[in-house]
């Protein structure tokens, strides 16, 4: 895919700085000639860019200072990644038509397979989408695809990335194209929604906060990952994306294969409780942050042992690698997820302030009490709900201010009801 995609998008790639002249004036030649736009001379990098750019401002902007822009982000970029970086950057990013992003996903949405089983004929034909994704969208016009594919495909071959045979093969073979299943979006969201939501008014229509192109997106991630995912017995995959600054879930994917009635597909895994690990450290540190303690103290990296409930039972916590870094300042401590500094935190601040913390920033699971969690509350022992755990770190995001989330705008004519309705925020740290 790698070589399909510099041979359709940018044959210089492995030899300019992110900015090609050469590129520009050939491009600005053949436009003058056709009198109109035929070709492009952004480069790889460029789009990277450019594509960055779109999605953290949400829109595609246009004009001369938008490509100066682009230009220097390019030369930034090349000076901090490898080519090979910056190409799997623009394969992730890359549009593919039909609302599809990145290369992978296409790869499942069209063939029905990983990228690495397509044969060249299929990953030239994919190579081909990006430059123009409506002119070549292989569902409405597969022959302006397959034309531009010839053209990949002879493009390889001069440049020795394919044998003239394979070559040969590859403009012969018949492209087959597969659509994937249709079903409900977000099943589990739909079923929440459902649940949050008064039915006995009679028929009416629910505006959601669902966001239907990010959520097609997160299950196309998944989808398009699931070899590996099953390969480390990931068979259950939850996600879900929610707007600080709203309160509201933009996605939500609560297993990954619903209709996986062998793996439980069914249940909801947003809500289903599960050991966090690790991601429970934070509140550890915002506990004691609460008390006085500032981010440069220095904290004890090294063998330690803390009493237990039970009598002359110590515990000793261990590094996830097994080092033991000495005196490390707090902030380096919480950034690399060290156990042992953790937990001495803990042991200072006490299970009790945390587990406090922790319910206020609205974590409902916590059923028992402080001794029953002891110093393993702090990595991660308790079950939490991941749509809990997400609320709760956007708190940290508005500067320890938390919101109620919400599901839905309410019915045409009706206000929402239960976890629908959004309440006022309140500070927590």
């Amino acid at each position: 895919m790698r070589d399909a995609t510099i041979a359709a998008e940018d044959v210089r790639f492995r030899r300019h700085i992110g900015v090609d002249p050469i590129a520009i004036v050939r491009a600005a030649w053949r436009d003058i000639r056709a009198r109109r736009i035929v070709e492009g001379g952004s480069t790889i990098t460029q789009q990277v860019a450019e594509l960055l750019l779109r999605q953290q401002a949400g829109t595609r902007a246009r004009g001369w200072w938008t490509k100066a822009r682009e230009a220097v982000i390019a030369l930034r970029l090349e000076h901090r990644l490898t080519k090979d970086e910056i190409l799997a950057r623009y394969l992730s990013l890359a549009p593919y038509g039909n609302q599809i992003t990145g290369a992978a996903r296409a790869s499942q949405a069209y063939f029905g397979r990983p990228l690495a089983s397509l044969t060249v004929a299929e990953t030239t034909f994919l190579a081909a989408l990006p430059q123009q994704p409506t002119r070549f969208n292989p569902w409405r016009r597969p022959d302006a695809a397959r034309a531009r594919q010839r053209r990949i495909i002879a493009e390889m071959a001069s440049r020795k990335f394919i044998t003239a045979e394979a070559a040969g093969v590859a403009t012969r073979e018949h492209i087959s194209l597969e659509r994937e299943e249709g079903g409900t979006l977000a099943p589990h969201f739909v079923q929440r929604v459902l649940a949050n939501t008064d039915r006995t008014a009679g028929d009416r229509r629910i505006e959601t906060t669902l966001d239907a192109e990010l959520q097609r997106t997160v299950t196309g991630i998944i989808r398009a990952n699931r070899d590996s995912l099953t390969a480390h017995f990931a068979h259950n995959v939850a996600v879900a994306v929610l707007d600080n600054h709203t309160g509201e879930w933009l996605a939500w994917e609560g297993s990954g294969d619903y209709n996986d009635q062998a793996h439980g597909g069914a249940i909801d895994g947003v809500t289903s409780p599960r050991q966090p690990g690790s991601a429970l450290k934070p509140f550890t540190y915002a506990a004691a942050f609460e008390r006085g303690m500032y981010p440069g103290r220095a904290l004890a990296d090294v063998p330690s042992h803390f009493p237990t409930a039970q009598p002359g039972i110590l515990y000793e916590p261990r590094n996830y690698d097994g080092q033991y870094r000495g005196p490390l300042l707090a902030r380096y401590a919480l950034a690399g997820s060290e156990n042992v500094p953790a937990v001495a935190l803990a042991s200072e601040v006490g299970v009790p302030a945390i587990a406090r913390l922790l319910r206020q920033a609205g974590f409902t699971t916590l059923d028992n009490n402080a001794a029953y969690y002891g110093l393993g509350l702090t990595l991660g022992n308790a079950e939490v709900r991941l749509d809990e755990m997400i609320e709760a770190y956007a708190m940290f995001a508005r500067g320890g201010i938390s919101i109620r989330t919400t599901i839905g705008k309410g019915a045409k004519g009706q206000s929402a009801t239960g976890a629908m309705k959004p309440i006022d925020s309140q500070r927590i740290v």
